[in-house]
């Protein structure tokens, strides 16, 4: 199987400097977001403490040994899927920054047509589906969306969850997404005679 060309993302300084301003770095984020992969490329050596054949020997603290929260040591990195600037279907003439920044002369028509468009709203910023044809790259999406739902809600707090409720749930959510929602109370008075 081919190898897929590593996309550069905008975390990848981010992590740099946090690794020179502390001796670890905690990269955070939405599975399948590119942790595991930016930290390959950042790393001379690796350790996956998945393995299950070495697993055990990875978590040998002894009983009276409180573990350190990394204070001081291990700096946090936040990582989100990617943006349309980091899959190369933006090229960043529109910047959040310049916006925040007071410059008002910024303008720029995207190449990008409405199914286009539609398109990678639905597909997302998950490395691996920007990277796949385009009826691939919605299957993971909806692959990713009911692993979350019939797998990782569980694993929460061990209750077993009914899976259509969640769906439900992850459906209204959805749809108030960048949305202001006005919640309407009707009370109902009645007056005694």
């Amino acid at each position: 199987m081919e190898e897929k060309k590593y996309l550069n993302r905008i975390c990848d300084d981010l992590l740099q400097q946090s690794l020179q301003s502390s001796g670890a770095v905690l990269i955070e984020g939405a599975k399948w977001c590119g942790k595991t992969s930016m930290a390959m490329k950042a790393a001379a050596s690796s350790l996956f403490m998945q393995d299950p054949d070495k697993s055990k020997s990875y978590q040998n603290l002894a009983d009276n040994v409180t573990a350190h929260t990394g204070t001081g040591r291990i700096s946090r990195l936040l990582m989100r899927p990617m943006s349309l600037y980091e899959s190369l279907e933006s090229n960043g003439s529109v910047s959040l920054q310049d916006l925040f920044e007071g410059k008002t002369n910024i303008e720029a028509m995207s190449t990008l047509s409405i199914e286009q468009m539609a398109f990678v709203i639905c597909r997302g910023g998950w490395p691996q589906s920007v990277k796949q044809k385009p009826g691939s790259a919605l299957r993971m999406a909806a692959n990713y969306v009911d692993a979350v739902i019939n797998l990782d809600v569980q694993r929460v707090d061990g209750i077993e969850k009914n899976p259509e409720k969640v769906r439900v749930l992850l459906r209204s959510l959805a749809r108030n997404i960048a949305v202001i929602v006005i919640a309407v109370t009707v009370t109902v008075v009645t007056i005694q005679k």
